[in-house]
C-alpha cells in the first residue's frame, strides 16, 4: 500500500522548506563575504580628510583623470578634492633629453589620459607639451 496524496504534499513542502533554508543560508554567506570585502576596501581607501560640503568621510577613488577624494555620501553629496603628486595627476614621470620649446626647461616622459607625451619640468608655470 502506498502513501496518501496528503503525505506526498507534506513531503514536498518539507523539501521546499529545506531548499528555501539552504538558499537563505547561501545568501547570508554571500552577504557576509561582501560585507567583509566592503570593510577591507573602506579601510584601504578611507582618507583623513572630511568633505568640504557636508563634513562626511572622504574616500580615495580613481577616475579617468586619476585619483581623487570623493565624499562617502555620494550621490547625495558631490564633494570632491584633487589628489596631486608632483604638481599634477600624471601616472608616470621619466626624464628625457628633450628641451621645452616654450621655456627651455627639461622635458619629462609622462603618461596621461591619452597616452605618453613629453611635458615640461616647470609645470604648472610652463605648460609646454609635445606628443611622442
Amino acid at each position: 500500500m502506498g502513501h496518501s496524496p496528503g503525505w506526498y504534499a507534506y513531503m514536498q513542502g518539507e523539501v521546499d522548506r529545506e531548499n528555501r533554508q539552504k538558499e537563505y543560508e547561501q545568501r547570508q554567506r554571500e552577504y557576509a563575504e561582501r560585507q567583509a570585502e566592503w570593510e577591507e576596501w573602506r579601510e584601504e581607501h578611507l582618507s583623513t580628510e572630511k568633505c568640504p560640503i557636508c563634513g562626511s568621510e572622504m574616500y580615495i577613488r580613481e577616475g579617468k583623470y586619476g585619483k581623487f577624494l570623493g565624499c562617502s555620501d555620494y550621490p547625495d553629496c558631490k564633494g570632491v578634492r584633487k589628489i596631486k603628486s608632483d604638481g599634477d595627476n600624471c601616472k608616470t614621470k621619466q626624464p628625457s633629453t628633450e628641451k621645452c620649446p616654450k621655456c627651455g626647461g627639461k622635458m619629462y616622459i609622462r603618461e596621461g589620459k591619452y597616452g605618453k607625451f613629453l611635458g615640461c619640468s616647470n609645470y604648472p608655470k610652463c605648460k609646454g607639451t609635445r606628443k611622442i
